[in-house]
């Protein structure tokens, strides 16, 4: 399937020189993940999802261990809430 641009990534393709953290939020199947996935491999970045729990719980558990296995910069997707905190 042909990957469809956003008007969005160079908002924030821009907004990454600035800010450690930006977040992208939507209505559900508008594409937000397939954006960060696709900025991911342009950029160079490591994609990790926090919907996968393995890599989720690695970040809560032994947060050095999940920036070894995902190495920065990072491009994430799917923080929600757990127990009425991000992570």
């Amino acid at each position: 399937m042909k990957y469809l641009h956003r008007h969005l990534e160079r908002k924030f393709l821009k907004m990454n020189d600035f800010f450690k953290v930006i977040m992208v939020t939507g209505a559900r199947q508008v594409g937000k993940t397939t954006m960060l996935r696709h900025l991911a491999r342009e950029e160079r970045r490591t994609y990790v999802s926090l919907d996968n729990m393995a890599a989720r719980e690695l970040a809560k558990s032994d947060p050095v261990l999940f920036f070894q296995t995902y190495p920065p910069p990072i491009i994430g997707s799917a923080v929600k809430p757990s127990d009425n905190k991000i992570l």
